[in-house]
């Protein structure tokens, strides 16, 4: 019934159905943990799959329940075993969630090193260690490591995976974001532009991820100040969240804010009140969204311009 109730809840994570599995967790664990006793193998994986759910809902208790796991799978599979490792690093990604960086940098170091030398350089398994350490240093403000980790799992990921798969595809992305975000237009707009090539090509034109790369190159262009490009990225990224999103996410009130910010820049205020008054409605639904002030902005210019 362990074995059974573990493939379920890794079925649900895939669907990224997390308040399910947690549900199930909670209607199914008590009993076969007082059947299998506290210390029992199978009760450190139930735990080591609740951690990561509870994390995903930010519930809080993901940290208690994976030193749980941990202390069980010291005891079982000894401290080098691969699947202590990699509960250790899930330990460190919740400690990053609660702003314990030192901490996180202290598990997640070694962990991805024994994952390594356990499985290979140039597992796929080495792939996700090195993405989510890298997001370690990023949060650590880090930037040398973090360039260091992202350029490395772009090799181990061509190597896994093949230079054309989606998961490559997203260690472009991260890569391309990171230099986004240090205002490397042009380095950035290569890679993130090699992102979405690869996604559509593997997954289609209309997929999410497709849609997330779209997302940063209008960033991107509202830096560049290429209004064109912001239009014409942010025009695709808004009818991809369409599909994949309901009307009032979060989601879809940032690209038209961007939007808004896009046609502002080019003079087409009509265009640009729109969009604002169009974001404004959906991001007034969430408190302080921090694109509030940016899209307000856009409508203020719009209104006086069309004064």
């Amino acid at each position: 019934m362990a074995g059974v109730l573990i493939k379920c809840i890794r079925m649900l994570k895939s669907f990224g159905k997390y308040s399910d599995a947690n549900n199930l967790l909670k209607a199914e664990f008590p009993a076969l943990e007082s059947a299998l006793g506290k210390d029992d193998l199978q009760v450190g994986y139930i735990l080591f799959e609740h951690g990561q759910v509870y994390r995903k809902l930010g519930m809080g208790d993901d940290v208690p329940t994976l030193e749980t796991a941990i202390l069980i799978f010291e005891k079982e599979l000894g401290k080098d075993h691969f699947d202590t490792a990699s509960a250790r690093m899930h330990l460190g990604i919740g400690h990053l969630a609660c702003h314990q960086i030192q901490k996180a940098l202290d598990l997640m170091k070694p962990a991805v090193d024994r994952i390594e030398e356990i499985v290979g350089p140039e597992d796929k398994a080495v792939v996700k260690a090195l993405f989510e350490l890298a997001e370690a240093h990023r949060i650590a403000g880090n930037q040398e490591e973090q360039t260091r980790l992202l350029l490395r799992s772009i090799e181990v990921s061509k190597a896994a995976y093949g230079p054309n798969h989606p998961e490559t595809a997203n260690q472009y992305m991260s890569y391309g974001e990171m230099l986004r975000v240090s205002n490397r237009d042009d380095e950035a707009a290569k890679y993130l532009e090699l992102a979405r090539d690869i996604f559509v090509a593997s997954l289609g034109s209309g997929h999410l991820m497709a849609g997330h790369v779209e997302n940063r190159l209008s960033s991107l262009h509202i830096n560049t100040q290429l209004w064109s490009k912001v239009e014409s990225h942010g025009l695709t990224c808004l009818e991809i969240y369409k599909a994949w999103y309901p009307p009032e996410h979060q989601f879809l009130g940032h690209i038209r804010a961007k939007l808004a910010r896009g046609y502002v820049g080019a003079g087409k205020w009509k265009e640009a009140k729109a969009y604002a008054e169009e974001s404004l409605v959906t991001l007034r639904r969430y408190s302080q969204d921090p694109f509030l002030p940016f899209c307000e902005w856009s409508l203020n210019q719009a209104d006086t311009h069309l004064a």
